[in-house]
């Protein structure tokens, strides 16, 4: 059967669509639908996911080749404990929960391209790594988001339903401690879901019409990414040698493990200037 082939102008208005409707999941996730978040992942699958038999819509339109927004603190393989770095956690009345970042200032992202973005690690739970990629696909392939699996993968089940990443809330008598506790109280709403709000978050911001400036090389910093397996999962890193109050240990640990961490790949950090009112200050750092 002939196929009739959208326009590019037609491919812009779907896009369009699809922002507004990730822009009404995610309001309506603020306002207390956490089940919004499958609806998050769905457009984040259609927007941003290529298979052998489809087509991402920002690979249709050409845009993966811009620039996306990763608010994600620091994150090493290094660490000992369960990291979750696009989120918070917050206690209050006796129990936690994992919040989405959000509200981040584009001055305090790290702009990457697109493969570095999607396939950044967000959650190591010590047994597994996600990337944003797995988390979206997870979510809108087998949790309810485009399609219910009855048999979920082992990894992904931990992580959105047993609490894999460790952290529950107890007492003492000091109060209320937060930690790898035994007969701790878990989190009331899972990390994926709440990790599912701040991607969204990051698309979004990504397609901002900002007035970016002159574009400054970074001449003091040695910046990169380690791709750790054959799926592409990877994790980036910025380091300024000439720093004193760098993480010195750290990076040593890093260097002397790095090629058991994976594949080294060299990026350039530079600093794009944003406009205001006043004139042109430093905004973005971005990773190329």
């Amino acid at each position: 059967m002939a196929k009739y082939r959208l326009s590019n102008k037609e491919l812009l208005e779907n896009f369009e669509e699809q922002m507004h409707l990730l822009l009404s999941a995610c309001k309506a996730y603020d306002a207390g639908e956490e089940v919004q978040a499958k609806n998050i992942a769905i457009r984040l699958r259609v927007l941003a996911h290529d298979s052998r038999r489809s087509q991402s819509l920002l690979g249709q339109l050409d845009k993966k080749r811009g620039l996306f927004a990763s608010t994600l603190i620091d994150y090493s393989p290094t660490n000992l404990v369960s990291s979750f770095p696009l989120l918070s956690i917050v206690m209050e009345s006796g129990n936690i929960h994992y919040s989405p970042l959000l509200n981040t200032a584009p001055e305090k992202m790290v702009y990457l391209k697109f493969d570095d973005w999607w396939n950044e690690i967000i959650f190591d739970d010590k047994k597994n790594i996600f990337s944003r990629k797995d988390i979206v696909r997870y979510v809108a392939d087998q949790d309810g988001g485009a399609h219910v699996d009855p048999k979920l993968e082992v990894n992904f089940a931990n992580l959105l339903k047993y609490n894999s990443l460790g952290y529950k809330i107890g007492k003492n008598t000091d109060g209320d401690v937060l930690g790898a506790l035994e007969n701790g109280k878990p989190p009331k709403i899972n990390p994926v879901y709440a990790v599912l709000r701040q991607i969204g978050f990051e698309m979004v911001a990504s397609f901002q019409n900002i007035p970016w400036g002159t574009r400054t090389k970074d001449n003091i910093n040695v910046a990169g990414v380690v791709i750790v397996d054959n799926d592409g999962r990877r994790f980036r890193f910025i380091h300024n040698p000439n720093n004193p109050e760098d993480d010195k240990e750290g990076w040593e640990v890093f260097i002397s493990k790095k090629k058991s961490f994976g594949k080294y790949e060299k990026r350039t950090l530079y600093l794009d200037q944003i406009k205001t009112p006043n004139g042109y200050k430093p905004g973005r750092l971005v990773l190329l």
